[in-house]
């Protein structure tokens, strides 16, 4: 018996060396570019992946663990998971590490504002 999770990390490219990913390679996450073939298509890949398929996965201390690796860029780094139940992705983020934040009209339009960090650019979605 088994239940599967499918996982993929994907990271910014200040983070496919980062110590941060190698840490998740080190759990038996495969990299994307350790591939010897294209995906389909007539290119390789431009993008950081890490994936596995996971029996019996604790997602949230999975998640906690992720958000709390040192990484580079993490407001970059995406989650993306499928339990073995799932008809569609669910992608997790790492929450802005700053809280110094302003607010943006956007579009020239008052109406829709926008509140971003103003140490990384970030936008910062509250909920």
């Amino acid at each position: 018996m088994s239940r599967v999770t499918n996982v993929m990390i994907s990271v910014h490219v200040f983070d496919q060396d980062s110590e941060a990913f190698k840490e998740v390679l080190g759990k038996n996450f495969a990299r994307n570019d350790e591939c010897d073939e294209a995906w389909g298509g007539t290119k390789f890949p431009e993008c950081n992946i890490a994936a596995a398929a996971l029996n019996y996965a604790d997602v949230d201390a999975l998640l906690d663990w992720i958000g709390g690796l040192a990484w580079n860029e993490p407001t970059s780094v995406q989650v993306f998971i499928m339990g073995e139940d799932d008809d569609k992705w669910q992608v997790h983020t790492i929450p802005c590490p700053h809280p110094q934040t302003r607010d943006i009209i956007r579009d020239g339009d008052p109406r829709r504002l926008a509140t971003i960090c103003t140490k990384c650019g970030s936008e910062v979605v509250t909920v």
